[in-house]
């Protein structure tokens, strides 16, 4: 194996991870709509959203990343699990 096709298959490990770890996410989703029903918690978020913003970006900076790049991709984030939970409380009613 050629030193390029082993730095292919590190990348297909990693996005693994990362497709894994967003799908474990989303998961979550259909119990926190029910948790924010009952409570008579709102969908959005915005100081935990900040929150989590902030921690990715310290992340970020640890591995030297753009903290746009990381901002823009939890914007993404937000934005599905939003929409996830939105839909989950419609199924419900």
């Amino acid at each position: 194996m050629d030193g390029l096709e082993k730095l292919r298959r590190q990348i297909d490990r990693i996005d693994q991870v990362i497709v894994t770890a967003l799908g474990e996410r989303m998961e979550l989703m259909e119990p926190i709509a029910k948790v924010k029903k009952e409570e008579g918690i709102p969908v959005f978020a915005e100081k935990r959203d900040r929150d989590i913003l902030r921690r990715a970006k310290d992340i970020a900076k640890e591995y030297r990343l753009d903290q746009r790049f990381v901002q823009n991709i939890y914007k993404l984030i937000f934005e599905e699990a939003k929409r996830l939970q939105q839909k989950h409380l419609e199924e419900m009613d």
